[in-house]
């Protein structure tokens, strides 16, 4: 098992999951991590100068205005912009983060500012610039023990077990339908284990219900730690729980906090985490 792994990664917020706050900012990630987020989930983005920028979207324009993508830009240009900018709080309906200097922000950033908390990295860019530039930022930080790294690509993926054979990683989307295809089958049983650490995805894919218990037994018995993203209802989280899930992936942390305290209160027993 890898060191990412050696604390129990229970709940991972989405680009910080704190629906009152601006998406992948560090007032967001520092809010999630405040309300019981144990790990951090974001796509990783090549500007034009080559930074590894965390963000969910390929462009900026729903939440500053400005429609470039995210690699058509350099670093200084990605933080001349105003991340609050078109964010209006679900509540109040108010643009409550406009002109507050908030930015967007780097991988380095981040590690930077949360040396002791664990990220779960998307690697949204084909190709060995985005491994290069992730494998420089996790050894200048030394985080390859807090790092996770997910791809739906499964050449980036090889390209990151070759690069930082000692960092974590997830099935690829590739690896997720192939696994998925093994145990729809029976074939799964002569399956043995597999390169990744983790596999994450949500509890249905199209007609599909990968999340099932067998597929989650199956799954943890080769050695994968099976992440789930959820919905946030009480009824999905109960049944992840009883199939024997080890996290989970949401967009709203205090809900998913609220809702396991209600429902398993020692899954989040800090003595746990």
């Amino acid at each position: 098992m890898k060191s990412f792994f050696g604390i129990r990664p229970l709940l991972f917020a989405r680009n910080g999951a704190i629906p009152s706050m601006p998406r992948d900012t560090l007032e967001a990630y520092k809010a999630a991590f405040d309300a019981g987020a144990t790990v951090i989930y974001s796509a990783a983005r090549l500007s034009a100068d080559m930074h590894l920028v965390l963000s969910g979207d390929r462009d900026f324009s729903a939440a500053a205005g400005e429609n470039a993508r995210v690699g058509a830009m350099t670093i200084d240009e990605i933080k001349a912009l105003d991340a609050g900018h078109y964010f209006r709080d679900p509540v109040s309906d108010e643009f409550t983060f406009r002109g507050k200097g908030v930015r967007f922000i780097t991988l380095d950033e981040a590690l930077d500012s949360f040396p002791d908390r664990r990220f779960n990295i998307e690697i949204a860019d084909k190709g060995e610039r985005a491994v290069d530039a992730l494998r420089d930022v996790v050894e200048r930080h030394k985080a390859v023990d807090r790092v996770l790294v997910y791809s739906m690509y499964a050449s980036t993926i090889g390209k990151v077990r070759a690069s930082i054979p000692e960092i974590a990683t997830s099935l690829s989307l590739t690896g997720v339908l192939g696994l998925y295809a093994l145990f729809r089958t029976g074939f799964l049983y002569f399956k043995r284990g597999f390169k990744a650490d983790a596999l994450q995805i949500p509890e249905v894919i199209g007609p599909s219900f990968v999340g099932n218990q067998g597929m989650i037994r199956e799954s943890s018995a080769r050695g994968l730690k099976v992440i789930i993203s959820v919905d946030n209802s009480q009824a999905q989280i109960r049944r992840l729980i009883e199939a024997g899930a080890d996290g989970f992936i949401t967009d709203d942390i205090p809900l998913l906090v609220k809702i396991l305290g209600e429902i398993k209160p020692d899954f989040c027993d800090p003595d746990i985490l």
